[in-house]
């Protein structure tokens, strides 16, 4: 041990200190704490080369090295710590305004540091406390997290509780206990354990959450699911969204679409599939496949669906166009119906209906204006203007107008103003005109 003006230099042995006035230089030696509270104190700086170790607990202004392997047994606090290409070891608290490391720290206890910077990896036994922290590797916390700004370049999980403003990931997150941001990027992989209460979520890979609320928008390129009830803004996912039902905005999804329970939102627009299990509500349905709800759908403005429909519930839209086929327990559209195929128990209602060609309708169909294209197979129509293409077969058609083209075959005609019918039909008892039409059954 050597005293230098008001530096003190310990080289390769381990000596017992209490306070220095001064500076402290270590190489490759390490520095025991003689006074009763276990602490060492050093009123300027702490330079270390090698291995450095403090038994005890370490305050100090700066704490310095290039290089070095350092390890604290108890607390270390100090204004600055500053260790490059080095590896820190705190088995205590660790309390500063700046941390930077170039290779890894550990810290045993709590974490209470403004500006912390760990080029390789860092972990935290304890809490941790930060403005803003930057990881180049991975971020290990066994409890809670309460730092405004996160950068991790690698992968981050969190066991406790995390609080940040901004929460940026460059692989994978694993939240196992409640997640509270404002903004969160991953560019892996998201995980939450518990519920989330996050503003915007956007992630490159995979998210899975168990419920809570994302107030304002979420985006992933692969697959999105939720195993508890969300709240959500909007949604947009490049795979699939499963939900465990829930409420919000906007949903958007490239390939499959599926909801374990009700689900209210504002418009759903879906490339693939979409099954609800549970009631659905919201203002419009695009699906690029096929759409399966067990319960009711109540739409405000449209649905529209490439291939097959079905709902074991009521349809209630102000416009529907399928352009396979239509299953619902009862329909009432406040515009028009457009379909291929229609099932119905109850029957459906419309302003304007319209079957397409070969197409095909079971169930009574009630409306203003009914256009049965060529070919068609269907039962009862109640309707003011009633439109069969050739070749149609129907069942009792009840209106004021109605027109049945060649080859048409049906079972009965009621009308009260006008009846047309061009050669060929054929029906099976003659039509009626009537003063007044029967009330339709709905």
């Amino acid at each position: 041990m050597n005293n230098v003006a008001d530096e003190l230099i310990i080289q390769g042995e381990t000596v017992k200190l209490g306070k220095v006035d001064g500076s402290l230089v270590i190489e490759d030696g390490a520095v025991e704490a003689q006074d009763p509270d276990n602490t060492i104190r050093v009123t300027g700086e702490v330079k270390c080369i090698g291995e450095c170790s403090f038994y005890g607990n370490l305050e100090t202004r700066l704490l310095l090295g290039h290089k070095v392997s350092a390890r604290v047994t108890g607390d270390l606090y100090a204004e600055e710590v500053e260790l490059k290409r080095s590896n820190l070891e705190v088995y205590g608290n660790l309390g500063a305004t700046s941390v930077k490391v170039g290779n890894s720290l550990y810290v045993g206890g709590e974490t209470d540091v403004e500006q912390i910077n760990v080029g390789g990896s860092f972990k935290g036994d304890g809490t941790i406390r930060s403005t803003r922290t930057t990881v180049g590797g991975s971020l290990r916390a066994e409890t809670d997290v309460d730092i405004d700004y996160i950068s991790c370049g690698g992968s981050a999980r969190i066991k406790g509780t995390t609080r940040s403003t901004s929460l940026k990931v460059g692989g994978t997150f694993r939240g196992e206990q409640k997640v509270t941001a404002e903004d969160v990027d991953v560019g892996g992989s998201f995980k939450a354990d518990a519920e989330v209460e996050i503003s915007h979520l956007d992630v490159g890979g995979t998210i899975k959450l168990n419920g809570g609320k994302i107030s304002r928008s979420s985006g992933v390129g692969g697959s999105f699911k939720s195993y508890e009830y969300l709240k959500f803004g909007d949604l947009a996912a490049g795979g699939t969204i499963k939900l465990a039902g829930g409420e919000g905005g906007d949903i958007q999804v490239g390939g499959s679409l599926k909801s374990e329970g009700n689900l209210k939102f504002n418009n759903i627009n879906v490339g693939g599939t979409t099954k609800i299990e549970g009631e659905a509500q919201g203002n419009s349905i695009t699906i690029g496949g096929k759409l399966s709800i067990d319960g009711n759908l109540s739409l405000s403005s449209q649905l529209r669906v490439g291939g097959k429909a079905a709902i074991t519930g009521t349809l209630r839209a102000e416009s529907v166009r399928v352009g396979g086929k239509l299953e619902a327990n009862k329909i009432l559209v406040e515009k028009y119906l457009e379909t291929n195929s229609l099932w119905t128990l109850e029957g459906a209602k419309a302003s304007r209906i319209e079957i397409s060609r070969r197409g095909s309708a079971k169930g009574q169909l009630i409306g203003e204006k009914i256009i049965i294209k060529e070919r068609s197979r269907v039962e009862d129509i109640f309707g003011d203007e009633i439109h069969l293409r050739s070749g149609v077969r129907a069942g009792k058609i009840v209106g004021r107008k109605i027109k049945i083209e060649y080859g048409c075959r049906v079972d009965e005609v009621i009308y009260t103003e006008e009846f047309r019918s061009d050669s060929n039909v054929r029906l099976k008892t003659s039509p009626q005109k009537t003063e007044k039409l029967p009330e339709t059954p709905f």
